[in-house]
């Protein structure tokens, strides 16, 4: 106990002496640990939620992604920067309202399973669930979990919670799986384009991206102009192979791929609108800027999975891909040659800002149980929203992502803009009909896609139907 209380006391010295120092720049080593914003407001928002004793009761949270397992606090301090900020986050909560956090590790298929059971039985689940926003989906139509907005205390339109989230998956007031700073990994799932500057001046390729980035000049255009004439069949057998050949850009071929160049295009896969959601990807605009992509993609054969990254761009074989900014972390922190961040390019000058896509897959979201206390977990998850955005993130956006990920201050500047500009809607998520399908189809095989578009349009509007039927049924 008396570990404890030191340990409380030196948290609350660091966020009031944050609170208390000036604007001026951080003289840290990039390796220390952050454990609070530069910045504070004079009032800590944890005096504006109130006090709260909850008497030793325990809060458990269910996580299955091991990308933010290792962000999660353990028993003690380990000088890992996000641990422990995470450990200290944890610990100030537990002092200050009397409460035990708890970690439970689960496989994510085991959670639908695990959450109708529990309803079953009556038996108290946990109080969140850490998982991929598409993992939820069944779950949230199928009447297993809390309605995120309708929990007290908890401000969706706070700075700790996802805004595009908020804006673009509440569909008549309900929400059922949100983001935000208690799960960093949120931050590794916006898509990104990675550039080889090595093979940049082996190509004599002289533009500067960065600041055709800045200046809004960084189109599909352009990616084509360098990149078109680029592609070596190096194995001369007829076909470009990923594990074999040398690309100008590189990209995978599934939906995820294609809803991310389409989000980049500013296209929507849904919209809301009155009430009702709506896919239209056929419209004269959207019409035109798949027909564009399609044109754009060439035949790719895939033998790798995601070791392509490593394959071709990782190994100095492709000048330019897309992935996702994860990949940074997962696959290029030992790549010889130096390497730049730019977001997915926009279709034209013409386009306000870019757009990147998030991966539903991987961008770790929380889901709330039916069967909570919803005084309780709506007052600790909005603590810990808060303590999050204040302790972890510095650790995980300037840490690791911005100092150990990008290899130049351009890049860093890029992460910004690519985690400001993350994109995600209902339809990404799913996959009304198969509309995103016929798109991927058309963008990677070539099949036209009007008729496609036109032979399951009565399919698209059911399940979307069906989609709005089942919310309202909550």
């Amino acid at each position: 106990m008396k570990t404890k209380i030191i340990l409380l006391l030196l948290i609350l010295s660091i966020i009031l002496a944050a609170c208390a120092a000036s604007n001026e720049p951080s003289t840290k080593d990039e390796n220390e640990s952050q454990t609070s914003a530069e910045t504070l407001p004079e009032e800590s928002y944890l005096d504006k939620l109130g006090a709260k004793n909850f008497n030793g009761e325990t809060f458990t949270i269910i996580h299955v992604l091991e990308r933010d397992g290792m962000f999660f606090s353990g028993e003690e301090l380990t000088g890992e920067p996000i641990k422990d900020a995470s450990y200290m986050r944890d610990n100030l909560i537990e002092e200050k309202y009397n409460i035990k956090i708890e970690y439970v590790f689960k496989d994510y298929t085991t959670i639908e399973g695990l959450l109708r059971n529990s309803l079953a039985s009556g038996d108290h689940l946990c109080d969140m669930i850490i998982i991929s926003i598409i993992t939820l989906s069944n779950p949230a139509v199928n009447n297993y979990l809390h309605n995120i907005a309708a929990l007290p205390y908890i401000t969706l339109d706070s700075p700790w919670w996802s805004k595009l989230i908020y804006e673009n998956m509440t569909f008549d007031g309900k929400l059922y799986s949100t983001a935000g700073d208690i799960f960093p990994g949120m931050y590794m799932a916006p898509s990104a384009t990675y550039v080889n500057h090595k093979l940049l001046e082996d190509y004599g390729i002289t533009d500067n991206l960065y600041e055709m980035v800045f200046a809004g000049t960084w189109t599909l255009d352009v990616l084509e102009r360098l990149t078109k004439d680029v592609d070596v069949d190096l194995n001369q057998d007829g076909r470009m192979v990923d594990i074999d050949d040398f690309f100008g850009f590189i990209h995978q071929n599934h939906t995820l791929s294609s809803n991310t160049f389409c989000a980049a295009m500013g296209i929507k896969m849904s919209t809301i609108k009155d009430n009702t959601i709506v896919v239209d990807l056929t419209s004269p605009t959207a019409f035109e800027k798949i027909e564009r992509l399609s044109g754009f993609f060439k035949k790719i054969t895939y033998n790798a999975g995601n070791d392509f990254i490593v394959n071709t761009f990782h190994n100095g074989k492709a000048i330019f891909i897309t992935h996702y900014l994860e990949s940074a972390f997962l696959y290029l922190r030992t790549m010889e040659d130096d390497y730049g961040i730019l977001p997915v390019p926009k279709y034209d000058e013409a386009q306000d800002t870019h757009i990147s896509a998030l991966n539903p897959w991987n961008a770790s979201s929380m889901g709330i149980p039916l069967l909570i206390e919803p005084e309780k977990v709506g007052f600790i998850i909005e603590a810990l929203g808060y303590l999050s955005y204040e302790m972890i993130r510095p650790n995980v956006y300037e840490l690791t992502l911005k100092t150990k990920l990008a290899r130049n201050t351009e890049s860093m500047k890029i992460v910004d803009l690519i985690i400001e500009t993350s994109y995600l809607d209902l339809n990404s998520v799913y996959n009304f009909g198969g509309s995103t399908d016929i798109v991927r189809n058309t963008l990677f095989d070539k099949t036209p896609l009007l008729s496609a578009y036109n032979s399951i349009e009565s399919k698209i509007q059911g399940a979307i139907d069906t989609y709005i039927e089942k919310l309202s049924e909550q």
